[in-house]
Order: structure tokens, then C-alpha cells, then sequence
């Protein structure tokens, strides 16, 4: 079934190279391929087709980068590569594919003010940057994403009723995403 989604896909991409939602449409085909080799373990494969997968995201992205969809696209198939380089001790691969997960989110919050969520993911790309920063020993850069995660929180404006309520929100997805952390950590 994936092959002939890939086939097709690949052939609207080929006649309209401009199309975010034919981009986009491909770089998922590919990610979901991608992720099927993972289990596999296949991991040589996997790691290719999510660079790929990244590719196709970021045009998509990068041709509509108001669009919720293909910027949480972009997101997590910067990560998925991220996590594949890190898991096969890519290391400079893995930080550049993990400081582009941040970069999306934060394009993401910024075409979205209204949604918080996209905030509370930027802060969390910014501590999986750090957390493998850590692993890695790049404790000094660590230490510097961990306080460009914080700005990006205490930078948020706090001038209006609003700004709080939005604040409050970034506060509660980030309390929400822990909490869910935790009972899946416990499972």
C-alpha cells in the first residue's frame, strides 16, 4: 500500500514540484515507510527515508510556513531524523536535526501566535536539544539551549489579560505534556 501511495505521490510531486500539499502528502508517505523500517530494524533504511521524508516536509514548509499542518510535518520528521542519528551515534547529524526540530516549532509559534501549544513544543524541543547536548557531553551548549528554553517562555508578552491567559496555557501544555510523560514512564 505504501509503495503505490509512494508512487503516486511521487508523480503529482513531479508535476507540480510548487504544491505544498502534494509535497507534504509525500514527505508523510515516506516518514510512514520510514517508521515501518525502524521497527524493523532496518535502521541504515530508516534513517534514509526520513531524510528524505525531512526533505519533502521542509519544501512543503517551506512553501506554506503559515500552515499548521506541514510545520508540525516538519517538526516530526526533524525529529524522527534526530532520533535515528542519535540512536546510530550520528552525533553532529542528530544536534543539527534536533536544533531544526526547535527551528520549526518556533516558525510554527510565530505564523500561530494564537496557539499555545506550538510555544509549550518549541520549549520542549528545546530541552530534548539539551537533554542529548548532555548525553554527548556538550554540557556548555546544553546549558545555553537550556536557557534559550527558558527565554522562549519568559519572553512571551505579559502585557494584557490575554498575554497572561496565553501564558497560562503555554504553563498548562507544558504541566499536561509532564504529567503524561510520567504515566507513560510508569506503564
Amino acid at each position: 500500500i505504501h509503495r503505490d501511495a509512494f508512487t503516486l505521490r511521487r508523480q503529482l510531486v513531479e508535476r507540480d514540484l510548487a504544491n505544498p500539499e502534494y509535497l507534504g502528502d509525500l514527505s508523510s508517505t515516506i516518514n510512514n515507510v520510514g517508521v515501518i523500517l525502524a521497527r524493523n530494524n532496518r535502521r541504515d533504511q530508516a534513517l534514509h527515508m526520513f531524510r528524505l521524508a525531512q526533505q519533502y516536509g521542509d519544501a512543503a514548509f517551506g512553501r506554506a510556513p503559515y500552515s499548521m499542518l506541514y510545520g508540525r510535518y516538519a517538526a516530526i520528521m526533524r525529529r524522527n531524523v534526530a532520533l535515528r542519528a542519535a540512536g546510530q551515534n550520528l552525533q553532529e547529524e542528530a544536534v543539527s536535526a534536533y536544533q531544526a526540530v526547535v527551528d520549526a516549532w518556533n516558525l510554527l509559534a510565530i505564523h500561530n501566535p494564537g496557539v499555545a501549544k506550538y510555544k509549550s513544543e518549541r520549549y520542549r524541543a528545546y530541552q530534548e536539544l539539551a537533554g542529548y547536548q548532555r548525553q554527548i557531553d556538550q554540557l556548555d551548549e546544553a546549558a545555553a539551549t537550556l536557557r534559550q528554553a527558558r527565554q522562549s517562555v519568559e519572553n512571551l508578552p505579559q502585557e494584557t489579560a490575554s498575554d497572561l491567559v496565553d501564558l497560562a496555557k503555554v504553563y498548562a501544555a507544558l504541566a499536561h505534556s509532564r504529567v503524561t510523560e510520567q504515566q507513560a514512564m510508569a506503564r
